[in-house]
Protein backbone atom coordinates (compact mmCIF):
# COMPACT_ATOMS: atom_id res chain seq x y z
CA UNK A 1 0.00 0.00 0.00
CA UNK A 2 1.22 3.47 -1.38
CA UNK A 3 0.98 5.34 2.37
CA UNK A 4 2.05 2.18 4.18
CA UNK A 5 5.47 2.71 1.99
CA UNK A 6 5.64 6.23 2.64
CA UNK A 7 5.46 6.43 6.18
CA UNK A 8 7.94 3.37 6.49
CA UNK A 9 10.40 5.33 4.52
CA UNK A 10 9.62 8.47 6.77
CA UNK A 11 10.12 6.80 10.26
CA UNK A 12 13.22 5.61 9.19
CA UNK A 13 14.83 9.48 9.91
CA UNK A 14 11.42 10.60 11.97
CA UNK A 15 9.49 9.36 14.28
CA UNK A 16 6.99 11.66 14.26
CA UNK A 17 5.36 12.66 11.32
CA UNK A 18 1.63 13.00 9.83
CA UNK A 19 0.90 12.45 6.00
CA UNK A 20 -2.46 14.25 5.72
CA UNK A 21 -4.23 15.94 2.84
CA UNK A 22 -4.64 19.75 2.51
CA UNK A 23 -8.50 19.39 3.53
CA UNK A 24 -6.79 18.16 6.99
CA UNK A 25 -7.91 14.25 5.95
CA UNK A 26 -5.11 12.44 8.20
CA UNK A 27 -3.58 9.74 5.83
CA UNK A 28 -0.84 8.67 8.06
CA UNK A 29 0.27 10.00 11.33
CA UNK A 30 2.20 8.69 14.30
CA UNK A 31 1.55 12.56 15.57
CA UNK A 32 -1.69 12.17 17.75
CA UNK A 33 -4.70 13.88 16.25
CA UNK A 34 -5.47 16.66 18.63
CA UNK A 35 -1.84 17.91 17.96
CA UNK A 36 -2.44 17.95 14.18
CA UNK A 37 -5.87 19.51 14.69
CA UNK A 38 -3.94 22.23 16.57
CA UNK A 39 -1.18 22.80 13.66
CA UNK A 40 -3.65 22.44 10.74
CA UNK A 41 -5.03 25.89 11.06
CA UNK A 42 -1.17 27.23 11.18
CA UNK A 43 -1.20 25.01 7.69
CA UNK A 44 -4.21 26.46 6.00
CA UNK A 45 -2.71 29.99 6.15
CA UNK A 46 0.34 28.77 4.63
CA UNK A 47 -1.41 26.92 2.03
CA UNK A 48 -3.23 30.40 1.35
CA UNK A 49 0.30 32.20 0.00
CA UNK A 50 3.57 30.36 1.30
CA UNK A 51 3.55 26.75 0.31
CA UNK A 52 4.24 25.76 -3.30
CA UNK A 53 4.40 22.20 -4.23
CA UNK A 54 7.70 21.11 -3.50
CA UNK A 55 8.70 23.78 -0.55
CA UNK A 56 9.46 23.09 2.81
CA UNK A 57 8.87 25.73 5.83
CA UNK A 58 10.39 25.48 8.92
CA UNK A 59 8.72 26.76 12.21
CA UNK A 60 10.52 25.06 15.12
CA UNK A 61 10.17 21.95 16.21
CA UNK A 62 7.11 22.23 13.07
CA UNK A 63 7.87 21.16 9.36
CA UNK A 64 5.76 21.27 6.93
CA UNK A 65 6.35 19.79 3.09
CA UNK A 66 4.14 20.12 0.36
CA UNK A 67 5.08 16.76 -1.62
CA UNK A 68 2.19 17.73 -3.83
CA UNK A 69 -1.02 19.76 -4.52
CA UNK A 70 -3.22 17.93 -2.10
CA UNK A 71 -0.02 15.92 -0.54
CA UNK A 72 1.66 16.94 2.72
CA UNK A 73 3.82 16.32 5.38
CA UNK A 74 4.36 17.11 8.77
CA UNK A 75 7.42 16.65 10.91
CA UNK A 76 8.03 17.26 14.25
CA UNK A 77 11.54 17.51 14.94
CA UNK A 78 14.63 20.34 15.47
CA UNK A 79 16.88 18.33 12.82
CA UNK A 80 18.62 20.91 10.48
CA UNK A 81 16.93 21.92 7.02
CA UNK A 82 19.53 20.38 5.43
CA UNK A 83 18.95 17.19 6.42
CA UNK A 84 15.31 17.35 6.21
CA UNK A 85 15.86 18.69 2.90
CA UNK A 86 17.39 15.61 1.59
CA UNK A 87 15.28 13.27 2.88
CA UNK A 88 12.19 15.16 1.12
CA UNK A 89 14.21 14.82 -2.40
CA UNK A 90 14.70 11.30 -2.15
CA UNK A 91 11.00 10.97 -0.82
CA UNK A 92 9.47 13.02 -4.09
CA UNK A 93 11.48 11.21 -6.43
CA UNK A 94 10.19 7.71 -5.27
CA UNK A 95 6.50 8.74 -3.99
CA UNK A 96 5.30 12.36 -5.63
CA UNK A 97 4.32 11.18 -8.98
CA UNK A 98 1.96 8.03 -7.13
CA UNK A 99 0.77 10.43 -4.38
CA UNK A 100 -0.20 12.95 -7.14
CA UNK A 101 -2.08 10.14 -9.23
CA UNK A 102 -3.72 8.48 -6.06
CA UNK A 103 -4.68 11.76 -4.47
CA UNK A 104 -5.46 14.04 -6.82
CA UNK A 105 -6.57 17.77 -6.08
CA UNK A 106 -9.79 18.03 -5.32
CA UNK A 107 -10.63 21.48 -7.55
CA UNK A 108 -13.70 23.63 -6.55
CA UNK A 109 -14.99 26.79 -8.68
CA UNK A 110 -18.00 29.26 -8.95
CA UNK A 111 -19.80 26.76 -11.64
CA UNK A 112 -19.10 23.35 -9.32
CA UNK A 113 -20.95 25.76 -6.24
CA UNK A 114 -23.70 26.91 -7.49
CA UNK A 115 -27.29 25.45 -7.79
CA UNK A 116 -29.32 26.41 -10.52
CA UNK A 117 -29.56 29.88 -12.76
CA UNK A 118 -33.19 31.88 -13.65
CA UNK A 119 -34.32 34.68 -15.76
CA UNK A 120 -37.02 36.20 -14.57
CA UNK A 121 -39.23 38.70 -16.31
CA UNK A 122 -41.99 41.54 -14.77
CA UNK A 123 -45.11 41.12 -17.15
CA UNK A 124 -48.61 41.92 -17.56
CA UNK A 125 -49.34 39.65 -15.40
CA UNK A 126 -46.60 39.80 -13.29
CA UNK A 127 -43.21 38.79 -12.01
CA UNK A 128 -42.38 34.81 -14.08
CA UNK A 129 -39.75 32.76 -14.66
CA UNK A 130 -38.91 32.46 -18.49
CA UNK A 131 -35.47 30.41 -18.73
CA UNK A 132 -33.02 28.42 -16.19
CA UNK A 133 -30.32 26.19 -16.48
CA UNK A 134 -30.08 22.96 -14.21
CA UNK A 135 -33.09 20.39 -13.73
CA UNK A 136 -34.67 21.51 -10.69
CA UNK A 137 -38.31 21.58 -9.90
CA UNK A 138 -40.40 24.33 -11.35
CA UNK A 139 -42.05 25.27 -7.98
CA UNK A 140 -38.81 26.12 -7.21
CA UNK A 141 -38.15 28.14 -9.99
CA UNK A 142 -41.25 30.35 -9.41
CA UNK A 143 -40.27 30.62 -5.69
CA UNK A 144 -37.07 32.08 -6.37
CA UNK A 145 -37.91 33.97 -9.62
CA UNK A 146 -40.70 35.57 -7.52
CA UNK A 147 -38.05 36.43 -5.03
CA UNK A 148 -35.47 38.27 -6.86
CA UNK A 149 -38.52 40.67 -8.76
CA UNK A 150 -39.65 41.48 -5.19
CA UNK A 151 -36.07 43.28 -4.61
CA UNK A 152 -37.52 45.93 -7.04
CA UNK A 153 -40.55 46.52 -4.79
CA UNK A 154 -39.96 50.45 -2.98
CA UNK A 155 -38.14 50.91 -6.29
CA UNK A 156 -39.93 53.71 -8.22
CA UNK A 157 -38.30 53.21 -11.31
CA UNK A 158 -38.04 49.35 -11.54
CA UNK A 159 -34.90 48.37 -12.60
CA UNK A 160 -34.12 51.15 -15.00
CA UNK A 161 -30.54 51.19 -13.02
CA UNK A 162 -29.01 47.91 -13.40
CA UNK A 163 -27.40 46.85 -10.26
CA UNK A 164 -25.86 43.13 -8.91
CA UNK A 165 -27.15 41.82 -5.21
CA UNK A 166 -26.13 39.41 -2.62
CA UNK A 167 -29.50 38.17 -1.75
CA UNK A 168 -29.05 35.57 1.16
CA UNK A 169 -32.66 32.93 1.75
CA UNK A 170 -31.53 32.02 5.43
CA UNK A 171 -34.28 29.77 5.71
CA UNK A 172 -32.83 27.39 3.01
CA UNK A 173 -29.51 27.68 3.67
CA UNK A 174 -28.58 29.65 0.36
CA UNK A 175 -27.17 32.96 -1.15
CA UNK A 176 -28.04 34.66 -4.38
CA UNK A 177 -26.43 36.31 -6.69
CA UNK A 178 -29.14 38.37 -8.23
CA UNK A 179 -29.12 41.20 -11.35
CA UNK A 180 -31.44 43.63 -12.12
CA UNK A 181 -31.79 45.23 -15.48
CA UNK A 182 -34.56 46.40 -18.17
CA UNK A 183 -36.28 44.95 -21.17
CA UNK A 184 -36.73 47.44 -23.40
CA UNK A 185 -40.16 46.86 -25.08
CA UNK A 186 -42.38 50.05 -26.29
CA UNK A 187 -45.44 48.16 -25.62
CA UNK A 188 -44.96 47.72 -22.22
CA UNK A 189 -46.22 50.18 -19.58
CA UNK A 190 -43.50 52.78 -18.88
CA UNK A 191 -42.26 50.87 -22.28
CA UNK A 192 -39.59 48.17 -20.54
CA UNK A 193 -40.21 45.12 -17.95
CA UNK A 194 -38.16 44.85 -15.24
CA UNK A 195 -35.94 41.43 -15.16
CA UNK A 196 -33.88 39.65 -13.09
CA UNK A 197 -30.87 36.95 -13.23
CA UNK A 198 -30.99 35.05 -10.46
CA UNK A 199 -27.15 32.33 -9.90
CA UNK A 200 -28.01 30.92 -6.32
CA UNK A 201 -25.38 29.07 -4.20
CA UNK A 202 -25.02 27.43 -0.91
CA UNK A 203 -24.87 29.65 1.97
CA UNK A 204 -21.44 28.57 2.69
CA UNK A 205 -19.51 30.30 0.20
CA UNK A 206 -20.90 33.84 0.74
CA UNK A 207 -17.36 35.29 1.97
CA UNK A 208 -16.40 33.79 -1.57
CA UNK A 209 -19.13 35.52 -3.63
CA UNK A 210 -18.48 39.15 -2.78
CA UNK A 211 -14.52 38.60 -3.69
CA UNK A 212 -15.95 38.60 -7.47
CA UNK A 213 -18.62 41.31 -7.39
CA UNK A 214 -16.42 42.89 -10.66
CA UNK A 215 -16.43 39.77 -12.54
CA UNK A 216 -20.42 38.78 -11.73
CA UNK A 217 -21.20 42.09 -13.23
CA UNK A 218 -19.16 41.85 -16.30
CA UNK A 219 -20.45 38.47 -16.80
CA UNK A 220 -24.49 39.53 -16.24
CA UNK A 221 -24.57 42.96 -17.64
CA UNK A 222 -23.12 40.73 -21.53
CA UNK A 223 -25.89 37.89 -20.48
CA UNK A 224 -29.03 40.61 -20.03
CA UNK A 225 -28.02 42.25 -23.32
CA UNK A 226 -28.40 38.36 -24.84
CA UNK A 227 -31.42 37.67 -23.22
CA UNK A 228 -33.32 41.19 -23.85
CA UNK A 229 -32.23 40.77 -27.33
CA UNK A 230 -33.31 37.60 -27.58
CA UNK A 231 -36.72 37.76 -25.55
CA UNK A 232 -37.59 41.00 -28.26
CA UNK A 233 -37.01 38.61 -31.39
CA UNK A 234 -38.96 36.17 -30.21
CA UNK A 235 -41.69 37.83 -29.37
CA UNK A 236 -42.05 41.20 -30.99
CA UNK A 237 -45.21 40.12 -32.14
CA UNK A 238 -46.80 39.91 -29.14
CA UNK A 239 -44.80 40.74 -25.84
CA UNK A 240 -47.26 39.37 -23.38
CA UNK A 241 -47.63 36.14 -25.15
CA UNK A 242 -46.87 32.74 -23.07
CA UNK A 243 -43.47 31.71 -23.41
CA UNK A 244 -42.81 28.80 -26.01
CA UNK A 245 -41.17 25.39 -24.91
CA UNK A 246 -38.58 26.54 -28.03
CA UNK A 247 -37.85 30.13 -26.64
CA UNK A 248 -37.51 28.52 -23.13
CA UNK A 249 -34.66 26.45 -24.79
CA UNK A 250 -32.90 29.01 -26.05
CA UNK A 251 -32.85 31.09 -23.22
CA UNK A 252 -31.91 28.29 -20.71
CA UNK A 253 -28.78 27.83 -23.47
CA UNK A 254 -27.41 31.33 -22.09
CA UNK A 255 -27.86 30.62 -19.02
CA UNK A 256 -25.73 27.91 -19.45
CA UNK A 257 -23.27 29.92 -21.03
CA UNK A 258 -23.00 31.96 -17.49
CA UNK A 259 -21.88 28.84 -15.69
CA UNK A 260 -19.50 28.36 -18.09
CA UNK A 261 -18.23 31.39 -17.50
CA UNK A 262 -17.97 30.85 -13.62
CA UNK A 263 -15.81 27.44 -14.15
CA UNK A 264 -12.86 29.88 -14.62
CA UNK A 265 -12.86 31.23 -10.81
CA UNK A 266 -10.98 28.52 -9.09
CA UNK A 267 -12.03 28.08 -5.27
CA UNK A 268 -10.05 26.96 -2.38
CA UNK A 269 -11.96 24.37 -0.25
CA UNK A 270 -9.95 26.17 2.86
CA UNK A 271 -11.72 28.78 2.01
CA UNK A 272 -15.31 27.54 2.44
CA UNK A 273 -16.90 28.10 5.80
CA UNK A 274 -19.21 25.82 7.20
Amino acid sequence: MLIQECSEFIEDAFSKYAIILKDGSILKASIDKDSVDKIFPVLEKLLMKDLKVGDLLLKSPVIFFRVTENVLVILLSRAHQNVVQTMFDVFCERYALRLDQEFPAFELDLQTLSKFTIFSLSRQAGPEPIGWWENIDEDIVFKYSTSSLLLLLNEIDGASARTLNFHPFISDKYMSVIFLFQVQAPEARGEAFDASILIMFDYSIRNILYKYNDQFEQILNETADKLAATFIADYAENIQAPIRPESRKKFALILKGVQNQLKQFKIDPTEIKI
